[in-house]
């Protein structure tokens, strides 16, 4: 159930955020913090996608995306996201945290 809402709580996040943007003059003021996008994805791996060179899936928005932004590969999770979550909303390593599964109780962040 914890799931489910955190789920909508993130689709919220990204509608709110992409009805926010709006066209603007780009500006190279150095003082200005940057724009950051966070893009999570559940059960996706990294051959995925076609700009990881996977021909079987086309992608063609993700594809722009990524070929106009930064991309940091080197957030290496656990195979199920409970703790990948818990590691990204602490930046500490998921067992760290708590949390080592997504049953029985093992998704719980420790306090």
């Amino acid at each position: 159930m914890k799931n489910i809402h955190f789920n909508i709580i993130l689709f919220l996040f990204a509608l709110i955020s992409s009805c926010n943007s709006t066209q603007k003059e780009v500006k190279n003021d150095p003082k200005s913090p940057p724009n950051i996008v966070l893009i999570l994805t559940d059960d996706q791996g990294y051959g995925d996608l076609n700009f990881h060179k996977n021909d079987s899936v086309d992608t063609p928005v993700l594809d722009k995306l990524a070929s106009e932004s930064i991309r940091m590969d080197r957030f290496y999770v656990s195979p199920v996201c409970a703790p990948t979550r818990a590691s990204l909303l602490t930046g500490r390593y998921h067992l760290i945290t708590g949390v080592s599964w997504v049953i029985r109780g093992a998704e719980n962040m420790r306090e």
